[in-house]
């Protein structure tokens, strides 16, 4: 027996079927079976029309109109709305909101075209589209675009040059902190009855602070105490004496890397480090920011006891990615540091 796709009927053919398969075997005494093979349906779909239609009778095998179909906007006028949508923010029309939604859709199109439509019509033309409601990236609303354009255009390529002239190599720096609660696992037990198990709800991390560098090469430090202007120059004379070329340093503007320490501390190196700062609030303008991602969700689920097993873990993780230059170099791979390759 051949089943024919149900979708590809018409609306007014899906409801003569419904209706003539009840008929042949309410009125007609037909064997379902047969009613079956004859028009080519499921089971499942006629008992399901025989059940509605001994609960409401003909009318509920009806076809009912389909809503929010209707096209109410000219082609280039809904084009519009994907080019506006896919570009633009909502408070550039005004509205008092960052976020694209249906009801938003319904009133930009009648601020714009003087045309009434439901919001279900405006979910349909958002998925011809081809648009789908998402879950955004934040960006910090301190965030200078234009600045970050332009570091992007011109203020990276001019420290690469300089980097390449003297020979140098670029490396990119960040701190983070990992913070775990030390955790009790699953454990098997008497249903009814929960097993303890000794643990501790203490709160306990470290501060890390990591450079790397497009060839994959990792340094690295731990901190079990804040990040001051003292920390960052231990690190840096760890990497100035780990690498012999001369370092252009890319970090962010945090009071650590600003503090006067620092300052003198890379002066008296007489060039062998200079300091380069992203443009404000721009963290994903830095690859170590992925590597954070990789490392504290590593680390986490390895569901350490207290801090020196934390630490422990941290130091096998650090190590174990020294070895590994080809899976640091996918840090940047990402979108918004291909600039660096």
């Amino acid at each position: 027996m051949k089943i024919f796709d149900w979708r590809k009927r018409s609306q007014e053919t899906q409801e003569t079927i419904r209706i003539q398969a009840v008929k042949l075997i309410v009125e007609a005494g037909e064997e379902t079976k047969d009613v079956i093979r004859i028009l080519g349906i499921t089971s499942s779909r006629l008992y399901d029309w025989l059940a509605k239609y001994r609960e409401g009778g003909i009318e509920t095998l009806k076809s009912k109109p389909r809503g929010g179909s209707e096209r109410l906007l000219e082609e280039d006028q809904e084009m519009w709305i994907g080019y506006v949508v896919r570009n633009c923010a909502p408070d550039v029309f005004g509205f008092n909101t960052h976020y694209w939604t249906r009801q938003v859709i319904v009133e930009l199109i009648k601020q714009e075209y003087d045309v009434d439509v439901s919001v279900s019509t405006a979910g349909n033309l958002l998925h011809r589209l081809r648009l789908s409601c998402q879950k955004p990236t934040k960006r910090a609303y301190q965030q200078n675009r234009r600045k970050v354009a332009r570091w992007l255009k011109e203020t990276f390529p001019a420290i690469l040059e300089k980097t390449r002239r003297c020979g140098g190599v670029i490396y990119f720096l960040d701190e983070s902190g990992i913070r775990s609660t030390s955790q009790v696992g699953r454990t098997w037990g008497v249903i009814g009855q929960t097993p303890e198990v000794e643990g501790t709800c203490e709160r306990f991390g470290v501060n890390l602070i990591s450079a790397i560098d497009v060839n994959g090469d990792i340094h690295y430090g731990i901190e079990t105490g804040t990040i001051t202007g003292g920390v960052v120059v231990e690190f840096l004379k760890i990497l100035v004496r780990a690498e012999e070329r001369p370092i252009s340093l890319l970090l962010d503007g945090h009071p650590a890397h600003r503090a006067k320490v620092v300052t003198e501390y890379v002066k008296s190196t007489q060039g062998k480090i200079h300091l380069y700062f992203f443009p404000g609030y721009s963290p994903k303008l830095n690859p170590v920011e992925y590597l954070w991602n990789y490392f504290k969700g590593k680390v986490k689920k390895q569901m350490p006891i207290d801090l020196e097993d934390l630490i422990d873990r941290v130091l096998t993780e650090f190590n174990l990615l020294q070895k590994l230059p080809e899976f640091i170099r996918r840090f940047f791979d990402e979108p918004n540091v291909r600039y660096a390759k």
